[in-house]
Formats: structure tokens, sequence, C-alpha cells
């Protein structure tokens, strides 16, 4: 998992859902005989069981300013939370940016360090040819744009705005949340069949 300053390539390997399987808004229940994983919490609101995880870490990357040049604070918050879910994480340090905008041009946005976030899971070395690579960036264009939502009946969608909450911080957000949805399918099949995980990183 990479998420860099304007990165913007995407490798993915196996599909999130079965290829069978009908992609459906939040909040849209499937047929009857659709089984992907929604769960019915009483108020009409058939929501994917992941919906809070994503839901919390996308309004957490997009409340935080990171305006290119700017992204210590996204960056570190990423760091500490990928390793409080049991990824090693790596810094990959830039150099400062030479063309910092007037917003990032003040004494303590250039003292603090811009770094991609490196993180992958297993033991510490890391493969040096991983089977999947997903990436994205965290810095986004300025100006700031503070993150909102609108409070809707059950059954009506939701309106979330704020500077990349339909961007990379929103691509950063779903990419980290099927990438441990994933790997949490791959331990319980492993468990399933009897068999430990060879290659948890993968």
């Amino acid at each position: 998992l990479l998420c860099g300053l304007r990165a913007s390539a995407a490798v993915a390997g196996s599909g999130f859902l079965q290829q069978q399987q009908q992609q459906l808004p939040l909040g849209v229940s499937p047929p009857a005989d659709n089984s992907a994983g929604t769960q019915h919490n009483g108020d009409g609101d058939d929501a994917p069981p992941y919906r809070g995880d994503l839901v919390a870490l996308h309004r957490s990357l997009v409340e935080i300013p990171s305006i290119s040049g700017d992204e210590n604070a996204v960056g570190e918050f990423l760091v500490d939370y990928l390793a409080g879910r049991g990824f090693v994480v790596e810094r990959q340090y830039l150099p400062p940016r030479n063309n910092a905008s007037p917003s990032t041009s003040s004494s303590s946005a250039q003292q603090k360090p811009r770094f991609n976030v490196l993180a992958w899971r297993g033991a510490e070395q890391r493969d040096p040819r991983p089977k999947v690579l997903v990436t994205s960036h965290i810095d986004v264009v300025p100006p700031y744009i503070p993150y909102s939502a609108t409070e809707t009946p059950p059954g009506l969608d939701t309106t979330i705005a704020g500077r990349g909450s339909v961007d990379a911080k929103a691509a950063v957000a779903a990419q980290i949340v099927a990438l441990e949805s994933l790997l949490l399918q791959h331990r319980e099949h492993a468990a399933e069949a009897g068999s430990g995980l060879d290659r948890p990183e993968d």
C-alpha cells in the first residue's frame, strides 16, 4: 500500500466483490438471492459491514488539511492508523517543494518533512515483488475545504463534501478498507482449510 504525493498509478489483483455480485449504492438493499455481505441494522438501512470503518477513515483524512507542500499531518495520521492495524509502515522522505504555494510557505510548514507512506503486512522485510500494489496520493490542491456531511433520513443519499472527499482521499480510504477486508477473508479461508498464512503480506 503506497500513499504518496501525487502518485498516479494503481494496480489491483482480485476484485473486492465476486464478479456475479452487483455493486449497489450504500443504503440500497441487494436482491434476496444476493449475499454481498450486507447487514441490516433495523432502521431500513442495509449497509455493508465495512461502512462504519470506511466513513470514519474517509472523514479523518478529509478533515486534515494537506495542500501540496504541507502534507505532514495527514502522512503522520496514516502512519499511526496503519501501524495500529498491524501494518509495517515506512516513510519515504522527499525533498522540500521549491514552488510551495502561499498557503504552505509559512516557516512551520517548511520545517515539517514531506514523505510518502509505504505499508505492508507481514514480516519486517517487505517482499520486493508483491502480488498487489495499491497507490494513491494524499496531497490536494488549494484551497482547503472543510469536511461536511448532510443528515438525511434512513434510505436517502448522504452528501459528503470537503477537499479530497471524491478524489485522492476517498481512494486512500477505500483502498485501505478493501485491503483489510481482503486480508481478513484470506485469513478466514486459510483457517477453514486448516492451513496457516504463509505470506500474510500478499
